[in-house]
């Protein structure tokens, strides 16, 4: 199997330059330091990952369903799911503790076609307080995807069922998923 022919073909290529996508995007900064981006909203949902209060992140995904869109948000803790469908008032919907880990987690989604659910896959290299962090599976199926009726706050629609720890113990930096493969990339 040739790793290649997971991405992307010339085919393409060829048509990302059909949409006039020419060179790199215009540096014109604003006032606020953000480059060409504009600021959608914030979000102050950040968790201690060790006793002396740090508050790191690493690997974030989005995922929508219906109507609502989450960020899925990776740290030494776990994952914490956040409904940013309006960015103005983002809030966490659920934190799935997840042992081990550091800072270094990361997560990649798939659709399952079987089934139809959408799952996240949760993987982190490193240690936290002396455990190994394994790889976990979300089912995020759980997910309101109601613009009507959202989630609540911490409200942890997703029960202890709807996620489970694979093992793999310290086998991911960084996780891709391509063509129903999943690549656990580990860094020594």
């Amino acid at each position: 199997l040739s790793l290649g022919g997971l991405y992307p073909t010339a085919g393409a290529e060829n048509a990302l330059a059909a949409m006039l996508l020419d060179g790199p995007a215009q540096a014109v900064y604003n006032t606020a330091g953000e480059g060409n981006m504009v600021r959608l909203g914030t979000s102050r949902t950040l968790v201690p990952v060790t006793n002396n209060d740090n508050y790191i992140h690493n690997g974030i995904w989005g995922y929508a369903t219906g109507q609502r869109e989450y960020a899925l948000q990776c740290h030494g803790a776990g994952l914490a799911i956040i409904d940013v469908t309006d960015p103005s008032a983002t809030f966490r919907v659920q934190l799935i503790p997840m042992s081990g880990g550091g800072i270094w987690r990361d997560v990649a989604t798939h659709l399952d076609a079987a089934s139809g659910k959408t799952f996240a896959y949760v993987g982190a290299q490193g240690t936290q307080s002396g455990n190994l962090p394994n790889l976990f599976v979300v089912d995020l199926s759980y997910l309101s995807g109601d613009i009507n009726l959202p989630n609540g706050e911490n409200s942890d629609p997703i029960p202890p069922a709807g996620y489970d720890d694979l093992g793999y113990t310290g086998l991911t930096h960084t996780i891709n998923i391509a063509r129903g493969l999943l690549f656990l990339n580990r860094a020594s």
